[in-house]
């Protein structure tokens, strides 16, 4: 992405990812967002990995964050439906395949 010539104007914007884990590509993308006069506001990801205290620092710089599963909701789910065990090593977008 390009934010050299990126004006905002004061708009609130949604940030969106595909997990939090440690808050680094969040808190970059509110950084940027921020240098060119936006507002981050939310901050919206399907899954959350616990343990690396990524919702604490989102929350921290005064972003709200909403998230649908943890990455152990979705093991015990898939625990549930009969599914192959998964190791917690594994990247987390591969639990949902």
């Amino acid at each position: 992405m390009c934010v050299e010539k990126l004006e905002l104007h004061g708009a609130r914007v949604a940030i969106i990812d595909d997990l939090i884990a440690t808050g680094g590509s969040a808190l970059s993308a509110a950084r940027l967002i921020q240098e060119n006069n936006g507002f981050a506001c939310l901050v919206v990801a399907p899954i959350l990995v616990h343990g690396l205290s990524g919702i604490d620092k989102l929350r921290d710089a005064n972003l709200h964050v909403e998230t649908f599963a943890s990455i152990d909701e979705i093991i015990e789910l898939r625990k549930e439906m009969g599914l192959p065990p998964t190791q917690k090593k594994t990247h987390p977008a591969r639990f949902l395949s």
